[in-house]
C-alpha cells in the first residue's frame, strides 16, 4: 500500500531542488557571458535512459516516451526536465545503454550544455555496455539535493564532463563504481584555448568512488569523499586549503580500507602528502559525529475532537527533546482507510478517525542520527512513536505519532461546562455512561427517553469550553428534536469569568442549540451571564424557545435569539448590555408569542427585535401574561429591522386576542416615569412599554350565606349584594337565598308545651328531644337508629353532636340531599 508519508519528503526535496537550480546557475553566468559557448548554457534537450526530454517533460521508470507536464505531487520513479532547466530525479532507475550521442558511444544521461541534477529519494543507473558513459555532459555538471545516486558500469566512466563537476553542498550520498580499466569520474577539457576551469569540486555530500585509474583535479571544500582503487585513488594531492570546518584524513594501503591510518588537524603535519600514491584507499571527511540512538519528543499539544489542526501551537523551542536534535518541520494527516492524506486547515477532528503527526528532526552540530534507530526507540508525548526514515544527505530523521479519539458508546449530543481539578474549564459530553449524574455531583441529569435535561443547583463560572471558535456553558451543536430543560433549585451559567488557568477571552455563549427546540419548565431558577449570547436557539428550520416555568435571568449583549419566542408561564428577566458601542438586543426573533408568565426586559439598545422586514409579517402577539420593557433606543421596545433602510422600526404589539382585561401603558422615558396610555401614533418615541392584566369582578348569581346574611362572591373574594336573611312568608327559609332559618310559628302552643315538657322531664338524657323541640317538628320514631326528627335537628340546628353534626351539615347543605337519602345513609352504618 502506497501512502503519502513519503510525499512529505518528496515535496521537501522538490522545493530544495528548485532552490538548488537557482544557486547552481549563478556561478556560471559570468563565464557564459564572457564565452558565449553553447556548452556553457543549459541544453534544450536532455537525454535520459534513451528518451529525449525537453523542458517541461518527464519520463517514468520503464517507459520509453516522454510525457509533457509536471509529475503528480505524490509521484515517484521519474526523471523530470523542469521548466527552469534542472533535471530532477526522484527514485529513478534505469538499466541499459541509454542514448547514442555519437556512433557506437552511449550515455545513460546526456546533455550538450551545462547540466544541473537534483536528487530525490534513491536513484540508480546501470550501464550495460562496456566502455561507455553513465552521465556525460559537454558542459559543466552539478549534482545536488538530499537524495542519493548510484552509478555502476564495466569499464565505464560514471561521471564525465568536458567542464567542471561540482557536488553541491546539500547533496546526499553518491556512489560511483566502475569495474575494469576506467576512471570513475573525469573532468576533461579538449579545448586547449579555453580557460582551464576543469576540476572536480566537492562542496558537500558523502561521495564514494571505486575507480581503476586515479582521479585528478580534485578540490574538497566540504562534505566527505572516499576513493578506492586497485592502483592508487588520486594521481595528485587534492586541494583542501578552503575546507570548511574540521576534518579527518584516513588512508590505507588496502583497497577495502582495512588497517587504516587516521590524521586530524593536529596530526596532519606528520602525513607525507608526497606519498599519496602509495595508498589504495583515502577518505577525507568531517570528524565522526556523536551518534543519536533514540528519539524522544514531548510537550506537543494536539487538537481534540471538534478542533482544527491549527491548535497545534507547539514550536521547535516549546518542545522537550531527549537528545541533541530539534524539530525543523511537521505535518498532520488522517487515514481514509486506504491511504494517509493531509488534513485541511478548516477540517475538525472527529471520533473514530486515525490521525498522525509527522515531525522532521535535525541533529545539532556534532551529532548524527544512528542508522540503527527503529520505532522501538521512538516516543512522542510519552507514547510509542514510529520511526519512518533518515533523510539522506542532510541526515534528518522523520518520525510519526498515530492517535485517534474513540467516541463514547452513545453520545446524546449535549455538552456541559465543568472545571477540572486545576480549575480549567472542560466540556463534559453527556453519554449513556454518565447521563444519570453527568458531573458526578447530582446537579445535572438527563433523560434520553424524554430528552429532558434537569439542572438542580448546577453552578458554572468560567470562560466556557471551546468549540469551533467560541466558548459555551451548554452546547447542543446538532439536532436533538425538542430539548426539555427542567429547573430545580438555584442554577448559574456564567461564562464571563476567567478560569483559574487564565486564557484569552473570546466570544462566549451561555446556552447554544442547533436545529433543536428548547422548552424551559420547573420551579427553580437559572441565571445566565455571557459576553455575547445568552440563549441562542438557532437552526435552518423554525426553531423555538418556550418558557413554561422557572425563574430565568439572562444577562448578555444579544441576550436571546431564536426563530419563535414563546412564553406561557414562569418569570423571565432579560438584561441586554452594550459591547463596544454596538446596539444590544434583548430578544431577537422572527415570531413573538406570549400567553402567560411575567417578562421584564432592560436593554442598553433594543427590547424585542423582530428579524423580518415588515410590520405586517408577524407582529408581537400578546395573548396573556405581563411584560415590562425598558429600552435605551426610542421606538425600540418592540421593533423590526428594515433591511432596505438599515434601521430598526417601531412595531405595535397585537393584543386583540388577549384573554381578560388588561392595561397597556408606554412612555418616552426608559425608567417608566411619565408613562400613560399607549398610543400607536407615538410608538416611534416610546422607550418604555408595560402590559398588565386588570381584574374585573364576576360575582355571578350563586348565593353564599352564613347564619345572618347572604351575598354573591367573586373568585377573588370580593362580595356583592350582601343583605340580612328575611322570611316574609314564615316558611323557615330566607326569601332571597333559601337559607334554612328556624321553621314554624313561635306561638305554636303544642310545640311549645312539647318542648317544655320534654325539657323538664329529660333534659339531661336527650339531647335529641331538645333539638326536635327547637325545630318545631314531630317526626316518627324508627324501630332502630336515630329518628327523623333527631337527624333534622342535627342538620338544621347544628347541634354539636360529635361525628354526625359535621357530616350531616355537609350532606344536606352542600350536596342538597333529601331527608330520606340522608336517613338511608345513617341506617347503613
Amino acid at each position: 500500500m502506497k501512502t503519502k508519508s513519503r510525499n512529505l519528503v518528496v515535496v521537501f526535496l522538490i522545493a530544495i531542488a528548485m532552490l538548488f537550480s537557482v544557486f547552481a546557475i549563478a556561478p556560471l553566468t559570468a563565464s557564459a557571458m564572457a564565452y558565449p559557448d553553447p556548452t556553457k548554457l543549459p541544453a534544450e534537450t536532455i537525454y535520459v535512459g534513451g528518451v529525449a526530454l525537453n523542458a517541461g517533460q518527464y519520463v517514468k521508470n520503464g517507459e520509453t516516451t516522454a510525457t509533457t507536464g509536471q509529475p503528480a505531487e505524490d509521484a515517484s520513479g521519474f526523471a523530470w526536465h523542469t521548466p527552469d532547466g534542472t533535471l530532477l530525479l526522484v527514485d529513478y532507475t534505469y538499466t541499459g545503454k541509454g542514448y547514442e550521442y555519437s556512433s557506437g558511444n552511449y550515455a545513460l544521461i546526456y546533455s550538450t550544455g551545462t547540466l544541473h541534477i537534483a536528487l530525490g529519494g534513491e536513484n540508480t543507473l546501470k550501464q550495460t555496455s562496456s566502455y561507455n558513459m553513465g552521465i556525460y555532459t559537454v558542459g559543466a555538471l552539478q549534482i545536488g539535493n538530499v537524495g542519493s545516486l548510484t552509478i555502476e558500469g564495466d569499464n565505464c566512466s560514471c561521471l564525465y564532463s568536458n567542464n567542471e563537476i561540482i557536488f553541491v553542498g546539500d547533496l546526499g550520498t553518491v556512489n560511483l563504481k566502475t569495474t575494469g580499466n576506467a576512471t570513475a569520474i573525469t573532468s576533461y577539457d579538449n579545448d586547449e584555448d579555453a580557460i582551464d576551469e576543469e576540476a572536480i569540486i566537492v562542496n558537500g555530500g558523502d561521495i564514494y568512488v571505486e575507480t581503476f585509474y586515479p582521479i585528478s583535479n580534485l578540490t574538497i571544500n566540504y562534505g566527505a569523499l572516499t576513493v578506492s582503487s586497485p592502483q592508487y585513488p588520486l594521481s595528485e594531492v587534492p586541494d583542501i586549503s578552503n575546507y570548511d570546518g574540521n576534518y579527518t584524513l584516513t588512508v590505507s594501503e588496502n583497497e577495502d580500507g582495512s588497517n587504516p591510518t587516521t590524521y586530524n588537524q593536529d596530526t596532519i603535519t606528520t602525513f607525507d602528502i608526497d606519498k599519496i600514491t602509495d595508498y589504495k584507499y583515502l577518505r577525507l571527511a568531517p570528524p565522526p559525529k556523536t551518534a543519536i540512538n533514540s528519539i524522544s519528543v514531548s510537550g506537543a499539544d494536539l487538537p481534540e475532537v471538534g478542533e482544527t489542526k491549527d491548535v497545534m501551537e507547539f514550536t521547535p523551542d516549546s518542545l522537550t527533546y531527549g537528545g541533541e536534535y530539534k524539530m525543523v518541520g511537521r505535518g498532520f494527516q488522517k487515514y481514509t482507510g486506504t491511504e494517509w492524506v493531509d488534513v485541511s486547515d478548516t477540517e475538525s477532528l472527529e471520533y473514530g478517525v486515525k490521525y498522525r503527526v509527522n515531525l522532521v528532526l535535525a541533529p545539532n552540530e556534532g551529532y548524527a542520527f544512528a542508522d540503527t534507530i527503529t520505532s522501538d526507540e521512538v516516543t512522542f508525548n510519552g507514547e510509542a512513536g514510529i520511526f519512518e526514515t533518515l533523510i539522506s544527505g542532510v541526515g534528518y530523521a522523520s518520525i510519526f505519532y498515530e492517535f485517534s479519539y474513540e467516541a463514547p458508546a452513545t453520545d446524546y449530543g449535549i455538552t456541559i461546562a465543568d472545571k477540572d481539578e486545576l480549575g480549567a474549564t472542560i466540556g463534559v459530553l453527556i453519554t449513556e455512561e454518565n447521563y444519570t449524574d453527568v458531573l458526578g455531583d447530582g446537579t445535572v441529569s438527563y433523560n434520553p427517553t424524554t430528552n429532558t435535561l434537569t439542572l438542580n443547583g448546577y453552578v458554572y463560572e468560567g470562560d466556557g469550553f471551546l468549540y469551533e471558535g467560541a466558548k459555551y456553558g451548554i452546547n447542543v451543536p446538532e439536532s436533538t428534536g425538542t430539548l426539555n430543560i427542567v429547573l430545580k433549585g438555584e442554577n448559574v451559567i456564567d461564562v464571563t469569568k476567567t478560569d483559574t488557568l487564565a486564557r484569552m477571552r473570546i466570544s462566549s455563549i451561555g446556552i447554544y442549540t442547533w436545529e433543536t427546540d428548547v422548552v424551559f419548565s420547573g420551579d427553580g431558577s437559572l441565571v445566565i451571564s455571557a459576553t455575547d449570547g445568552g440563549l441562542f436557539i438557532r437552526g435552518e428550520d423554525a426553531q423555538s424557545l418556550e418558557i413554561k416555568g422557572g425563574n430565568i435571568t439572562v444577562n448578555a449583549f444579544y441576550s436571546i435569539e431564536t426563530t419563535c419566542f414563546k412564553m406561557s408561564g414562569g418569570n423571565l428577566t432579560v438584561n441586554a448590555t452594550e459591547i463596544d458601542g454596538d446596539i444590544a438586543s434583548a430578544i431577537y426573533s422572527y415570531e413573538f408569542k406570549m400567553t402567560g408568565g411575567n417578562l421584564k426586559i432592560t436593554s442598553a439598545g433594543l427590547g424585542v427585535e423582530m428579524w423580518h422586514d415588515s410590520d405586517e409579517d408577524a407582529p408581537p402577539m400578546i395573548n396573556g401574561g405581563s411584560f415590562e420593557i425598558s429600552a435605551a433606543t426610542a421606538g425600540g421596545a418592540f421593533c423590526y429591522y428594515d433591511y432596505d433602510s438599515g434601521v430598526s422600526v417601531a412595531i405595535a404589539p397585537d393584543l386583540t386576542n388577549y384573554v381578560g382585561a388588561h392595561k397597556l401603558t408606554a412612555g418616552v422615558n426608559a425608567d417608566g416615569t411619565g408613562a400613560s396610555d399607549y398610543s400607536a401614533s407615538n410608538i416611534a418615541t416610546y422607550k418604555y412599554v408595560k402590559v398588565e392584566p386588570t381584574h374585573v369582578h364576576d360575582h355571578g348569581t350563586a348565593w353564599e350565606s352564613d347564619a345572618s346574611e347572604h351575598w354573591n362572591e367573586c373568585a377573588c373574594g370580593d362580595k356583592a349584594n350582601k343583605a340580612a336573611h328575611t322570611d316574609s312568608d314564615n316558611n323557615g327559609k330566607c326569601d332571597t337565598c333559601d337559607y334554612q332559618m328556624n321553621a314554624g310559628s313561635p306561638n305554636d302552643s303544642s310545640n311549645s308545651s312539647s318542648s317544655s315538657s320534654t325539657g323538664s322531664s329529660n333534659n339531661s338524657s336527650s339531647v335529641e328531644n331538645s333539638s326536635s323541640a327547637s325545630s318545631g317538628i314531630s317526626p316518627e320514631q324508627p324501630e332502630s337508629g336515630l329518628s327523623t326528627g333527631a337527624i333534622v335537628g342535627i342538620v338544621i340546628g347544628s347541634v354539636a353532636v360529635v361525628g354526625f353534626g359535621g357530616f350531616a351539615i355537609f350532606w344536606f347543605v352542600i350536596k342538597k340531599k333529601t331527608f330520606a337519602e340522608l336517613i338511608a345513609i345513617f341506617k347503613k352504618k
